[in-house]
């Protein structure tokens, strides 16, 4: 039984796409540019191992056109692993499959929650704000946003704009970003095949404007597809031309970033353009005032028609990486609690919990609570991971020593403003423990301390 999925269509047959297909045992899933698009659980393959064949298969069904990168693994890999291979061609071989390698080179990764987001994916609460910031939506002008099945993702949903309707809020949001602050927009769009002129997805700032201030902020699509980009005023603007076979009626993710002086645009994962100036400033003077999604504000007739799904915005600059995450699996993936394998580096992480299941290598700054899951490996550096939340010791682990010449010798793997779990650390081992030495690992304070020390030698804690 073979399993299909809905590909895009106008220049799909002239350009590089990054198709996958996975099987766990159980379910089969087929990505398309490192995006899920179907899943099939009712039939087990039974494969043979009569004959391989590349570009054609035993029905002579032949394949017209270029392959690159052609890969057969032994395994299904993971959401992470296929976003990797379409966004880098690669996997790690640090890459585990209870998660991704999170690596903070130096710089600052948040995963906390966005100043404004609405899935749209329920119509429960098709217009409620889900970053807990309290910006619920109702319509202003024309009939009711329609929940609507169709999805970008498997399963969820969208809101179907019908070239009429605008949502607002009670009150600007307290939590968007105005003035000059940095900032990322971002949303699944479909636009209709007849989207208006200007399609504006979400705006906000002066009610009203001209050409020589920058108070208003239009995240857009433009010219029924033509266009789309992040408008700060009537004529300066930063945006990237797109094929409208690619967009109109098809679901995209698009992405917008302000640094604070320049613009990137992102389709689908990947850098289109930027970053980039506006041509007549490099300062935003963004008013806080005129939220609309699904309009203009200073336009009446710049309405979007279509379905949207995963409008976000932030008051930081999404990476690369966490943008590639937003088009595997929407903003809920950048939500508070996150799960990895490993963390890695130096640097800060700012995340509401942060779970590590793998192994720990870095000297970080962690803005938020950590626990440690059982079975975890710490090494020990010069320098702790300091934990503003709280730390908690799910169960055993492994302290990885590194090489040292001194009868003792201690290190601080965190600290934290409460700990709990200390008891767990009985259960630790130490990998890399010199003959003749022993070692503990215990809670001092609101520290978690590794001591070494020769065989012999008395150890006394205060």
């Amino acid at each position: 039984m073979d399993v299909m999925a809905e590909l895009p269509s106008g220049n799909f047959t002239s350009g590089w796409h990054h198709v996958l297909s996975t099987y766990d045992g159980s379910t089969r899933r087929i990505y398309c540019d490192g995006m899920l698009k179907t899943t099939d659980s009712s039939y087990t393959p039974n494969f043979g191992n009569e004959q391989f064949l590349i570009g054609t298969t035993l029905n002579d069904a032949n394949f017209t056109g270029w392959i690159d990168d052609l890969l057969i693994a032994n395994r299904a890999f993971t959401d992470e692993e296929v976003a990797t291979l379409y966004q880098d061609g690669g996997i790690s071989s640090t890459q585990s499959g209870a998660g991704p390698t999170l690596d903070v080179s130096g710089g600052t990764l948040a995963f906390n929650s966005s100043a404004v987001y609405y899935p749209f994916n329920s119509a429960a609460t098709l217009l409620s704000d889900s970053s807990g910031n309290g910006a619920d939506l109702h319509v202003a002008s024309g009939s009711s946003g329609t929940f609507s099945s169709d999805s970008p993702f498997a399963t969820g949903g969208s809101i179907y704009f019908d070239g009429s309707t605008w949502l607002e809020a009670a009150a600007f949001p307290a939590s968007m970003p105005t003035g000059n602050m940095q900032r990322t927009i971002a949303c699944f769009i479909k636009p209709a095949t007849d989207c208006e002129k200007e399609g504006a997805i979400i705006s906000w700032g002066a009610e009203g404007f001209n050409n020589t201030n920058t108070k208003y902020m239009n995240f857009a699509l433009r010219q029924q597809g033509a266009r789309f980009g992040l408008f700060p005023w009537g004529s300066d603007n930063v945006y990237m031309t797109c094929t409208k076979s690619d967009v109109l009626d098809h679901w995209n993710s698009f992405v917008a970033v302000w640094d604070g002086s320049q613009v990137s645009l992102y389709m689908n994962g990947e850098l289109k353009v930027g970053p980039a100036s506006y041509q007549n400033t490099s300062t935003l003077n963004t008013l806080a005032g005129g939220f609309k999604v699904g309009k203009a504000f200073y336009d009446g007739t710049s309405y979007y028609k279509g379905n949207m799904a995963e409008l976000a915005v932030w008051d930081r600059v999404l990476t690369a990486a966490e943008i590639a995450t937003y088009h595997r699996s929407g903003a809920a993936g950048l939500a508070p609690g996150v799960d990895i394998a490993h963390l890695v580096g130096t640097g800060n992480v700012r995340a509401s919990n942060l779970t590590v299941a793998g192994s720990i290598d870095a000297s970080l700054a962690l803005s938020g609570d950590l626990t440690l899951a059982d079975g975890v490996t710490v090494a020990a550096r010069n320098a702790p991971t300091t934990v503003s939340g709280a730390l908690a010791i799910a169960g055993g682990g492994t302290v990885v020593l590194p090489a040292f010449d001194a009868p003792l010798a201690t290190w601080t793997l965190f600290t934290a403003s409460s700990i709990s779990g200390a008891s767990n650390l009985a259960d630790w081992s130490f990998s890399n423990l010199p003959r003749g030495k022993k070692a503990t690992v215990q809670v001092q304070g609101d520290a978690v301390v590794v001591t070494v020390a020769d065989a012999g030698m008395m150890l006394i804690f205060r």
